[in-house]
């Protein structure tokens, strides 16, 4: 994934300047911190106070303050968390950098259909795994289909790295070989 170069809004400061602003990491689950961390600069030659405001996407995050002696620097380093997926933009004065919230990424997988072979009016299971394999938490809705009509759906939400096994039940009264399809996965029995 290639996280988009930020657009900087320069944020007027006086007496102070900012740089070497690094935001670390550039791609995060939901919840997890970034440390944006900046060196600020006094360029008067007197102890001065400072008021930089952080804004992220637009919104003004927070506000770090302090004092310098005159031409001093320091690094200052905080840590953010966001638990919405997306691109967050962060500002400060002139500097601009950002980092990724990852989305979720919800995958099916391994469908079996158990027995193959039934008498009419026996059930046949089907289990499939779901997870999700994104960095945010993410809602499921998967469709059985039997010959392409809807038999059961089954709704969730899954935590990034979460995973879980989905069951369904169909009986047929009438001999035959059935087709069943779960989102895309697909199988048979008679």
């Amino acid at each position: 994934m290639v996280t988009p170069t930020p657009t900087a809004t320069p944020i007027p400061l006086v007496g102070f300047t900012v740089t070497e602003l690094i935001v670390s990491p550039d791609q995060v689950n939901a919840g997890d911190t970034v440390t944006i961390r900046f060196r600020v600069r006094n360029q008067a030659t007197t102890r001065q106070s400072f008021r930089i405001p952080v804004v992220i996407n637009g919104v003004s995050e927070t506000t770090v303050e302090g004092e310098l002696p005159g031409s001093a620097s320091r690094v200052v380093s905080f840590t953010v968390s966001k638990s919405v997926a997306g691109t967050y933009t962060v500002q400060i004065a002139d500097q601009g950098a950002s980092f990724v919230v990852k989305p979720a990424n919800i995958r099916l997988s391994n469908m079996l259909v158990t027995p193959k072979t039934v008498g009419i009016g026996d059930p046949v299971d089907i289990s499939a795994q779901i997870r999700n394999e994104g960095g945010s938490p993410g809602d499921y809705s998967v469709t059985l289909r039997t010959d392409g009509r809807v038999e059961d759906t089954a709704t969730g939400t899954l935590v990034p790295g979460g995973s879980k096994i989905l069951f369904f039940s169909v009986i047929r009264s009438e001999p035959g070989t059935y087709t069943v399809s779960l989102d895309g996965l697909a199988d048979s029995f008679s």
